[in-house]
């Protein structure tokens, strides 16, 4: 189980994988290409679960936070549907992948990595920033949000807390509907 994936982020399996959860566990807390995307520890999982779904009510008790990209999405296993799905607080978007957490990973991040984590976007920013690092306490938040026309540019990025950004979209997003 996962074989693709740890092939494609370079990190040699300890030992076997052989559960989802396994899975999560051997790369809890880990970061990948730069700060590209996250794994949740396991002391971040409830946290994340709690703000996830201050902002996003309906999810409330149907999610397992499993990861976030340099964007600040939050990517999560749905109770409901047993597919991976994203959360998207700079849109007030979610996202259903269609594919449950080993397809996600094993095929769908290496085949469509630029859609799941924007890496284009990715790379530009970070070459301005001159290959700024993000602390996993960090993301790069849309100054103006996309929800109330924000430009979907480099220029309308900075550097933010996760907690702060996550924050922001969700009063903003509220106080916009």
């Amino acid at each position: 189980m996962f074989d693709n994936f740890f092939n494609f982020v370079k990190l040699p399996v300890g030992k076997e994988i052989t559960s989802v959860v396994t899975f999560l566990s051997s790369v809890s807390g880990l970061s990948f290409f730069d700060g590209l995307f996250r794994f949740f520890n396991e002391e971040q999982k409830n946290k994340w679960e709690k703000i996830v779904t201050e902002y996003y009510i309906d999810y409330l008790g149907k999610i397992e936070v499993v990861c976030y990209d340099w964007l600040g999405r939050v990517f999560a296993l749905s109770d409901d549907t047993n597919t991976v799905i994203f959360f998207e607080p700079g849109t007030g978007k979610v996202y259903d992948t269609d594919a449950g957490i080993e397809k996600f990973f094993d095929y769908v991040v290496i085949e469509y990595t630029n859609d799941c984590f924007a890496l284009d976007f990715f790379k530009e920013w970070f070459e301005s920033t001159e290959g700024y690092q993000l602390l996993n306490s960090e993301c790069a938040s849309y100054k103006i949000p996309l929800f109330l026309n924000g430009a979907d540019s480099v220029e309308n990025l900075e550097v933010c807390d996760m907690e702060v950004h996550w924050e922001i979209m969700r009063v903003t997003h509220n106080l916009n509907d």
